[in-house]
């Protein structure tokens, strides 16, 4: 059975950035912020 290249699915690179940038600024909030606020003692 053959498949056509237009029968696979493609991750849409939309997404993926859009991913990755939600999933950057969630560890920038939490874990970076949390650092700095640990190394200043504040």
């Amino acid at each position: 059975m053959a498949t056509t290249a237009s029968e696979h699915r493609r991750f849409p690179t939309s997404a993926g950035i859009l991913l990755g940038l939600g999933l950057g600024g969630f560890f920038d909030g939490i874990v970076l912020h949390q650092l700095l606020q640990l190394s200043l003692g504040s």
